[in-house]
C-alpha cells in the first residue's frame, strides 16, 4: 500500500479557500467537514488508493525566519481583516483535529520544532526504511519537487490534482528533481519572500545549470557573481528540503478506530454529511479496502 504524506496546512487552506460563498459563522463546522470529506476523497483517488495517510505540521518557530527574518513575512500583510479572520478559524479548527480528533481516532501527526511540514516530508521521503515504498506526497508547494529525486515518489497537487514524478519532471523541465533547490536558490521563490539573484527568473537558472546560458549574457554574469560570494549558498539554506535541523519522523503505521471517528462527527454534528455511500466509504477506509483486502487493524467496538 503506498505510504501518503499530507501537507496538513496546505489542506487546511484548500478546504479553507473552497468555501468562499460559505457565511464566516457557519465556517467552524464547514472547513471541518471539508478536510475530513478532502481526506476521504484523496485516500480514494487513483493515485493513492491508501489508508496510510500521515499528516506533517509546521513549527510556530522557524529556523528560517530566524537565519532570514523576511521568509513569508508577507504573507499575512497581504491579507484583508476578514480574509485574517476566516484564517483563525481556519488555525483553530487545526487545533482541534491535530490535538483532539486524530490522536482519537488514530491519524497520525508529525511536527519538529523550528521545522516546516515539508521538512519532515522530504526526510520520510529520504528515509531508507522506506526506499521500496511508493510514496505519495499531497501538497501544492512546489518546494517539494526536490523529493522527486525518489524515482518510487509521486506529487500531486492539492490544488489541481496535477501529479508530477521524477520523469515528467524530468521532460518538463530538462534536469533532473534533485537540481531544483537550485533553481529555486537561483530564482528565488516569491511565496516564501526568499529573493535570489535579482532580474533572473527559472528558465535562465536551469539554462545556467545545463550550460546552455551563454557566458556573455548579463544573467550568467549575475549567477556567477552570487554563487561567488556565498549569496545563492544562504538562499539554498532556506529553500532545500529537508532542513539541515530536521529529525527523520517515526513514521509509524495507523490503527484507525472508526467508532470514535463517528461519534467525533456526531458530536461535531457532521454525521448528516456522512449518510449513505460516504459512510460506506469511511468505513471502507477504516478497514483498509482500499484495493484488495485490509491492511490496517481497526479496533473492535467497545460494548
Amino acid at each position: 500500500m503506498n505510504l501518503v504524506l499530507v501537507d496538513f496546512p496546505n489542506l487546511i487552506y484548500r478546504a479553507l479557500y473552497s468555501m468562499n460563498n460559505v457565511e464566516t459563522e457557519e465556517l467552524p463546522t464547514a472547513l471541518l467537514f471539508g478536510v475530513l470529506e478532502h481526506i476521504r476523497s484523496l485516500a480514494f483517488s487513483e493515485h493513492a488508493q491508501s489508508n496510510d495517510l500521515h499528516f506533517f505540521v509546521d513549527s510556530k518557530l522557524s529556523h528560517r525566519r530566524n537565519a532570514f527574518p523576511e521568509y513569508k513575512a508577507k504573507r499575512k500583510t497581504d491579507k484583508t481583516q476578514e480574509e485574517l479572520d476566516r484564517l483563525e478559524i481556519a488555525h483553530s479548527q487545526s487545533r482541534l483535529l491535530c490535538s483532539k480528533i486524530f490522536p482519537a481516532v488514530g491519524f497520525r501527526r508529525y511536527k519538529q520544532r523550528g521545522l516546516e511540514g515539508d521538512d519532515l516530508i522530504a526526510a520520510c521521503v529520504e528515509d531508507p526504511k522506506h526506499a521500496n515504498r511508493n510514496k505519495v506526497i499531497l501538497s501544492s508547494d512546489r518546494d517539494l519537487w526536490q523529493c522527486l529525486a525518489d524515482m518510487r515518489t509521486t506529487w500531486i497537487s492539492l490544488q489541481t490534482e496535477q501529479t508530477m514524478t521524477a520523469m515528467s519532471f524530468l521532460a518538463e523541465y530538462l534536469i533532473t528533481p534533485d537540481k531544483w533547490a537550485t533553481v529555486l536558490s537561483i530564482a528565488g521563490c516569491t511565496t516564501d519572500g526568499v529573493p535570489g539573484v535579482k532580474g533572473v527568473g527559472k528558465k535562465k537558472a536551469i539554462q545556467y545549470l545545463c550550460k546552455t546560458l551563454k557566458i556573455h549574457h548579463k544573467a550568467f554574469q549575475a549567477i556567477d557573481t552570487a554563487f561567488g560570494n556565498g549569496e545563492i549558498a544562504f538562499w539554498d539554506s532556506l529553500v532545500r528540503l529537508p532542513h539541515a535541523e530536521t529529525l527523520v519522523p517515526n513514521v509509524r503505521t495507523p490503527e484507525y478506530d472508526a467508532d470514535v471517528f463517528f461519534e467525533w462527527c456526531d458530536r461535531l454534528e457532521l454525521f448528516p454529511f456522512l449518510e449513505g455511500p460516504k459512510h460506506a466509504e469511511w468505513l471502507r477506509f477504516f478497514a483498509g479496502e482500499m484495493q484488495s483486502k485490509p491492511q490496517h487493524r481497526v479496533r473492535k467496538r467497545r460494548r
